[in-house]
């Protein structure tokens, strides 16, 4: 599957509430095993999918703050968003991608809609 395929595969389980664990297994698998090929939208929707799920997967989350990280400047604001709000959903706390995304948000900051 593609990075793209496994996000969208990711959100769609999300959002149907579709908590099977060998599923869920695959799809953290192969998507860590690819996250350096996501760009900004497959890492937020995929870190969001998870979140929503509460599936706490450290590596998977260490793989997408690097990945993060390393294309910080292609985010949007929502993307910033949907990322940290996952991080924190999972009580996933890193420092270094706090910073990077406090730092794009502030320099992202009119892109904001209240």
């Amino acid at each position: 599957m593609s990075t793209r395929s496994l996000g969208n595969t990711a959100w769609a389980v999300a959002k149907l509430r579709f908590l099977k664990k060998p599923l869920i297994d695959t799809i953290a698998h192969h998507t860590l095993h690819r996250s350096g090929g996501f760009n900004a939208q497959g890492v937020s929707n995929t870190a969001w999918a998870f979140a929503n799920l509460q599936v706490r997967n450290v590596p998977l989350l260490e793989a997408f703050a690097a990945q993060a990280t390393s294309i910080r400047k292609s985010f949007s604001s929502q993307e910033l968003t949907n990322t940290v709000w996952a991080f924190a959903s999972l009580a996933y706390l890193n420092l270094p991608i706090l910073e990077v995304i406090a730092d794009e948000a502030q320099q992202k900051l009119r892109q904001f809609v209240s």
